[in-house]
């Protein structure tokens, strides 16, 4: 248990360091938040360190949870997955929450993840349980995904997999302009 601990205290401490501070709660829609790291020159230089510290991290297996933590944090997502084709399977490599604590690999819509992987193109959503596109989704109803937000996962141009954010209590959690932002990474 004390590891545990520990281990916890680490990558939330870690965690806190890409977000450019002590972790602290988001605004909600139509909130303003008077935090100066919110404004947009202190994003642009937490997104500069988070790019710097990725680039300097050789080890896929340490690089894609930094770079799925640094989403997480930058884009106000509850919780997040990268999923990379392998073949014909597609394959979970990181997993995590907002706190950094890791979630099960099969806590994400595969539909959406699916639909990104065939048509190339960023999946955004508001609120899934009000979209047409998600109608009869078993995965969106089980997991109660509100805001939805999946991107290609590219490597040199070509794509590798998907990058899946979402929240389950909060609708509209998205700005759309969080994917360029996410796309630099």
């Amino acid at each position: 248990l004390a590891t545990w601990r520990r281990r916890l205290e680490a990558e939330k401490k870690a965690l806190s360091e890409l977000r450019g501070g002590p972790v602290t709660r988001e605004p909600g829609a139509g909130e303003e938040s008077m935090d100066p790291r919110n404004s947009v020159g202190a994003q642009a230089r937490r997104v500069q360190d988070v790019v710097r510290e990725i680039n300097s991290e050789l080890d896929l297996r340490r690089l894609l949870p930094k770079i799925l933590d640094a989403a997480i944090g930058l884009s106000g997502a509850e919780r997040g997955s990268i999923v990379l084709v392998e073949g014909e399977r597609r394959v979970v490599r990181a997993s995590r929450q907002m706190e950094g604590l890791p979630v099960e690999a099969e806590e994400f819509s595969r539909t959406i993840s699916t639909q990104v992987l065939a048509s190339g193109k960023y999946f955004l959503c508001g609120d899934a349980a009000l979209d047409g596109r998600l109608e009869g989704s078993a995965s969106v109803e089980r997991l109660q995904i509100h805001s939805v937000l999946c991107m290609p996962f590219r490597l040199r141009g070509s794509l590798i997999g998907t990058f899946y954010l979402d929240h389950r209590t909060r609708p509209d959690v998205f700005d759309p302009a969080v994917i360029d932002t996410l796309q630099t990474l």
